[in-house]
């Protein structure tokens, strides 16, 4: 009788085990027959404990002999430690069941029931199909940099040889150092450039025959600290172009040789060639997350794909927050230089944690006087100025107000007027209170959320942040730099006559 009861659970319970999960995805015969025969052991072995009592047969317990996980060969590593982790758990469900009661038996057959198809799931391999997708999509990321490192590297050669050289001669005589400074950092970038072609093409070459692995990071992972080498010419690219295109404005034997340039290579600006550099550093830290994104943890590629990669992004960061940095530098400069103060002199603006944010002309009304005016406000990180324009370009000062001293309030909308508004008080002894009026919500809102936000950091660490983290990076990238596998720049440029 009780083999009759074993016989029509262990039944009953693979079936209800199929029913249960032949439809849900990474579920397969043999989870299920592993499943029915932990039900199995588990019943026989509650059974066998009650027969003991009642002096019947007692049963054995089957789960070293019925639990049998697929082969390890068919694991991944990570795999097999899933596969290995659900073993355990398995057991140890089924030790439970051996010493607990019936209650409790039933409850642990429950989770091991619906523990069994994660199991499969994790454990499941990728398809050979799946493989060789994989491979091509690395491939073709990987052809991908390579040809537009080639084409990167002979536009280099054209700006160098066909525009910057011929410009140097008495006929041009350009001798602007902002120019002069952009054009002198073109020979560095341009060699390193030849040495990444240099190794991709190699490596590539290397691995034609498919005997190994394409592996690229080395090349990357060996050269990216000179990669800051970008940074000077990032950082007067927008002053020089502008200089430049002013000097061509005014010299019409520079504007016809620029436009011959141009017909000759067949583009309209010879900026495109000039923007090149400033757009390459961030497509190589793309395509080298897309090759390792496809380069398995085993791969002998791997390790250095994630190092080169994060340097490079190391660089890129660094290098966006030293154009802001400059870019904000230079519009305070800006805004120095054509300010003019009652007394005639000069107002010093530059001040460690201070940005420029916005500026434009507004409406406002002094509630004191009660008369609207309209003048130019520069608002900066800490300040609003307030002036008048005057010519050439020039503002007159009137006043400062500092964003720590005043109270901003948002009013409701004056229907009469038709105005929309917002106030600034002084708020210890009340000198002045600004009521800034709007016909459109938009830009009351654009002001109103840029003050408030100024207003909102002041007094806090975030002003300082970013100093920290540009230290940090300044740290870090100097540290790269001890490499002493890492050709520096000198050696870069002192080749650059061999290309």
């Amino acid at each position: 009788m009780v083999e009759r009861v074993v016989y029509c659970v262990c039944v009953c319970g693979a079936l209800l085990v199929y029913a249960s999960f032949s439809g849900q995805s990474g579920c397969t015969i043999q989870d299920c027959t592993s499943a029915a025969g932990l039900i199995s052991g588990a019943v026989r072995n509650y059974l066998g404990s009650a027969g003991q009592e009642g002096g019947s047969t007692s049963y054995a317990s089957p789960v070293q002999s019925v639990y049998s996980p697929a082969p390890a060969s068919t694991y991944s590593p990570g795999q097999t430690r899933h596969a290995q982790a659900g073993k355990i758990q398995a057991s140890h469900s089924m030790s439970n069941l051996q010493i607990g009661t019936r209650s409790e038996a039933l409850v642990g057959l429950a989770a091991v029931s619906v523990s069994t198809p994660n199991l499969s799931a994790q454990a499941k391999p990728r398809t050979e199909e799946e493989e060789a997708k994989r491979k091509r999509m690395r491939a073709n990321v990987i052809k991908e940099l390579t040809e537009t490192e080639v084409t990167y590297y002979t536009h280099l050669k054209t700006l160098l040889f066909s525009f910057v050289e011929p410009l140097k001669t008495k006929k041009f005589s350009i001798s602007d150092p902002l120019i002069v400074t952009l054009f002198s950092f073109l020979p560095p970038i341009a060699n390193l450039t030849k040495e990444i072609v240099h190794g991709l093409q190699t490596k590539t070459r290397e691995a034609a025959g498919g005997e190994k692995p394409v592996d690229i990071g080395d090349i990357f992972l060996h050269l990216a600290p000179v990669l800051k080498m970008y940074e000077n010419y990032l950082n007067n690219y927008d002053s020089a172009i502008q200089k430049f295109k002013e000097i061509q404005g005014e010299s019409s034997q520079l504007d016809n040789f620029v436009k011959k340039f141009c017909e000759e290579t067949g583009q309209q600006d010879v900026t495109f060639y000039f923007i090149m550099p400033i757009q390459r550093l961030p497509r190589y830290e793309m395509l080298l997350r897309e090759i390792l994104k496809y380069t398995d943890e085993a791969h002998p590629d791997h390790s250095n794909l994630q190092v080169a990669l994060e340097k490079i992004k190391l660089i890129n960061d660094f290098l966006n927050d030293q154009k802001r940095e400059d870019d904000n530098r230079r519009k305070i400069n800006e805004l120095q230089n054509n300010l003019i103060t009652g007394a005639g002199t000069p107002m010093a603006l530059f001040q460690q944690g201070r940005y420029y944010l916005r500026e434009g002309l507004l409406e406002f009304r002094d509630k004191k006087r009660k008369k609207k005016e309209f003048h130019y406000f520069f608002l900066l990180s800490d300040i609003l100025l307030r002036t008048k324009p005057g010519r050439n370009s020039l503002y007159h000062w009137k006043q400062t107000i500092l964003l720590k001293e005043v109270v901003l309030t948002d009013l409701p909308p004056n229907d009469k007027e038709g105005t929309l508004s917002f106030e600034l008080t002084e708020k210890t002894e009340q000198k002045y209170a600004l009521v800034f009026l709007f016909r459109l919500e938009s830009e009351k809102q654009q002001w109103l959320s840029a003050i408030q936000k100024a207003i909102g950091s002041l007094g806090q660490v975030q002003t300082n942040t970013r100093i920290r983290d540009m230290n940090t990076r300044s740290i870090a990238l100097r540290n790269h730099k001890q490499d002493p596998a890492l050709q520096t720049i000198d050696e870069l440029m002192a080749s650059f006559n061999q290309m």
